[in-house]
């Protein structure tokens, strides 16, 4: 074999040696090229409502965003007045965005700073308002007129254990009074019986409520003066806590803010 070829092929093979330890190294440059850590930045801190009463909740959030190129794990950190209220760890990928939401609540009136992933805000705390309890007493007569004003031939009489005889309806019977969520009820009323009333007192038709069985005042019947049958201050029909019937007499208990 001529030395020229041998020569040419040594060459050849040298370099078809070369070219694959240099794409072999430009592959492994590629994969171990470093990426940028996780980064972090937060925005648009949130705070809602900025006043409350004591013991209502206030929502705090924040948008953190991870600006590096790798996934990272970030703790958001929530202080009030300096101290530490609550924290949260989050994993967020390369590039995106996600929300932080914190809620909380103060029972101490007074102004509470907000420190957040480095932002800052307060909210307000004030004295909750103080539900004033009332009482009112309705005779026999108050609430026959509160009823039957266009009625005058019925009657309301109270008894003891909360009842009350109507006397002078198509048909007299005898009902149950009673308090549920504010309202007051006369309960074992029939349909028949209500309907024969609702249709001659418009008031009772168009000042109560009817579920089969119970017939719940809603509302003072127009022209009734709230602030006589309550007090000075009520210009509607308030919410009623509780009420016990006497002889003759019914003792609302009711709240007023």
């Amino acid at each position: 074999m001529p030395l020229n070829y041998k020569r040419l092929c040594a060459a050849s093979l040298l370099l078809i040696a070369l070219l694959g330890v240099s794409v072999l190294s430009a592959g492994c440059a590629s994969k171990m090229e470093p990426t940028t850590p996780a980064a972090f930045a937060v925005n648009n801190l949130s705070i809602e409502p900025l006043e409350v009463t004591a013991g209502e909740e206030v929502t705090v959030a924040v948008e953190v965003n991870n600006t590096g190129g790798s996934e990272g794990s970030y703790t958001a950190e929530l202080k009030v007045n300096g101290v530490t209220e609550d924290t949260r760890n989050i994993n967020i990928p390369a590039g995106a965005s996600l929300g932080v939401t914190f809620n909380i609540s103060k029972d101490n009136p007074g102004v509470y700073e907000i420190t957040l992933g480095g932002l800052t805000g307060q909210f307000v705390v004030t004295e909750a308002a103080v539900q004033d309890i009332r009482s009112a007493t309705w005779s026999d007569a108050v609430v026959t007129q509160l009823l039957f004003e266009e009625m005058p031939e019925v009657t309301v009489k109270m008894r003891p254990g909360n009842k009350a005889d109507i006397e002078g309806a198509p048909i007299p019977m005898t009902v149950a009074i009673g308090v549920s969520e504010g309202k007051i009820y006369f309960d074992k009323v029939s349909s028949m019986v209500y309907g024969i009333i609702a249709a001659e007192s418009p008031v009772v038709e168009s000042c109560t409520e009817y579920d089969g069985g119970k017939i719940w005042l809603i509302s003072l019947p127009p022209g009734v003066d709230p602030s006589e049958v309550f007090a000075p201050d009520v210009d509607r029909l308030p919410f009623v806590e509780s009420v016990t019937t006497g002889k003759g007499e019914a003792t609302l208990t009711y709240r007023w803010p």
